[in-house]
């Protein structure tokens, strides 16, 4: 924020005046107050034609308005995703997130980019915890927080096709750590290391912690800046933001009273977690609430592009040791699974 220095992504400002303006003037539009004396129901189907860009944008904000309920758009491909999801940061309606393809093949061991893993993260954690990740740091004698809007979450088909873990197994690997509470350095060291940390003289990019004395410094890959925990013996004197590339801590930032540190890795932890247990994996589909308006953008070339990713899954599949693979629907939903 301008006020404190501080840069963290995914959090969106609410509407402004005029924003608000302009989804109330697509609410006066005789189409739209068609859809608000009849809004959808479960198990209805509507086909809307003929909007593109920033109409397309101002309906669905407008229609989430209407129905309070979560909105998940897919898309047929990730450009189409992106254009969705500029189109509604214009809006900045509430609870907008993006769910980004990760751009790995299926069993591809490579990491996705920090980025758009950050960008996962905050999704999953804004509708497990209906706070945006940016709050999880939270400063000292904060406001009460308001109820949390309904999530509006893009995402491109292919999104859905890899599985995440589920919102239990994600909880499991979610470290919180607290102003004031016993802080066991190596504990903590051994712990991030799991979460796919790496451990190096200085934190200076995502993905990296440090420990130095009395000081640990932790750079997750859900904030633009890294946290640095002062101790004082074993207990945590201070938590605060600092920047990377000085090492010292952001003028003005706030004093926090504690941090949730999400993994840094992926695809590792989806396949230790999917060879622990093959329920510990699911699609992004299965995270939303039952009463989520789903907006299929394109939907003709859906199956084009599920059958296109099943061929491949099994054919990388059958490339590999069976013996020592799991099969692609463990790790990956199958056309017929999205259907349903």
């Amino acid at each position: 924020t301008a006020k404190t220095g501080v840069r963290i992504p995914l959090a969106l400002p609410m509407p402004s005046p005029y924003q608000k303006h302009l989804i109330q003037q697509v609410a006066n539009a005789s189409a739209m107050h068609a859809l608000e004396l009849h809004p959808p129901q479960s198990g209805d189907f509507v086909r809307l034609h003929n909007l593109s860009g920033g109409a397309r944008a101002l309906v669905i904000a407008r229609l989430q308005q209407i129905t309070d309920c979560p909105v998940l758009i897919v898309t047929a491909d990730a450009e189409a995703a992106e254009g969705w999801y500029d189109d509604l940061h214009q809006v900045s309606p509430p609870g907008l997130h993006f769910f980004p393809m990760t751009e790995t093949l299926p069993y591809e061991i490579d990491e996705p980019v920090i980025d758009l893993l950050a960008k996962q993260y905050g999704a999953m954690h804004y509708l497990r915890r209906g706070e945006d990740a940016a709050i999880t740091a939270a400063p000292k004698a904060r406001e009460e927080a308001t109820p949390a809007a309904p999530v509006l979450l893009v995402a491109p088909l292919e999104a859905l096709q890899h599985k995440i873990p589920t919102p239990v197994a994600l909880d499991k690997l979610v470290l919180t750590l607290n102003w004031g509470e016993t802080f066991d350095t190596e504990k903590i060291a051994h712990r991030l290391v799991e979460l796919g940390y790496e451990r190096q003289a200085m934190a200076e990019t995502r993905g990296e912690f440090s420990v130095r004395g009395n000081i640990v410094d932790i750079f997750p890959p859900h904030f633009e800046n890294p946290v640095r925990f002062d101790l004082f013996g074993d207990e945590v004197e201070s938590i605060r933001f600092f920047d990377s590339t000085t090492q010292r801590s952001l003028r003005g930032g706030p004093e926090l009273e504690r941090i949730t540190i999400l993994p840094a890795k992926l695809i590792s932890i989806t396949k230790n977690l999917a060879e622990e247990s093959v329920d510990a994996l699911c699609s992004l589909a299965d995270w939303m609430p039952e009463n989520t308006l789903v907006v299929l953008d394109q939907p003709e070339k859906f199956d084009e592009a599920l059958e296109r990713f099943d061929l491949i899954a099994q054919k990388r599949y059958e490339e590999r040791d069976a013996a020592e693979t799991l099969r692609p629907a463990v790790y990956y939903a199958d056309k017929v699974t999205l259907h349903q």
